[in-house]
């Protein structure tokens, strides 16, 4: 949901505001790393190293767009951005490597976040500044 969300901003249908932001730091953060958390319990490894990387890419994600804001430093330009981005699409694309000998949705939603995160570092280093 949260990605759809910002999804929905990205392509213009409403600003960036306190709903994305909340979204990203409370259901796609902690909700994440608190799930990552219990997959680690139960043994999951894939499921703890999932939850919990992509729980703190939001959490950083969130930093990263009120940090420049709170004039605690500069916002990044947008290479650095797509940089950001496009290593999160290769940690996906390893990720996706590891549901090979998953089942085909979890394969589909990897394929489908490493498709995303490349398109989003080719957008985002072209829109910004």
């Amino acid at each position: 949901m949260t990605t759809i969300l910002l999804n929905l901003h990205n392509m213009g249908f409403f600003d960036l505001g306190a709903m994305i932001l909340a979204m990203g730091l409370f259901y796609g953060g902690i909700a994440q790393v608190i799930a990552g958390v219990l997959e680690f319990k139960n043994g999951n490894t894939f499921g703890f190293t999932a939850f919990t990387s992509y729980g703190f890419f939001w959490i950083s994600l969130i930093f990263i767009l009120i940090a420049p804001g709170t004039g605690l430093m500069q916002a990044p330009s947008s290479t650095a951005m797509g940089a950001y981005l496009l290593v999160w699409g290769i940690f996906t694309a390893i990720m996706f490597f590891a549901t090979l000998k998953l089942n085909r949705v979890i394969q589909f939603v990897f394929a489908s976040l490493v498709l995303l995160f490349v398109l989003l570092a080719w957008q985002t280093s072209q829109a910004l500044p």
